[in-house]
């Protein structure tokens, strides 16, 4: 019974790792697009 527990304590520790790393990705993505997003009003007001 304990050794089920601990691996369903690493599974949710897993989950939560998932959650955070795909919110890091979605982060990087967002500052790319407001960089694009910059630029392209830069070139636009040229």
């Amino acid at each position: 019974m304990w050794e089920v527990w601990e691996v369903w304590e690493v599974w949710e520790v897993w989950e939560v790792w998932e959650v955070w790393e795909v919110w890091e990705v979605w982060e990087e993505i967002t500052k790319l697009m407001y960089l694009v997003f910059a630029i392209t009003m830069q070139d636009y007001q040229k």
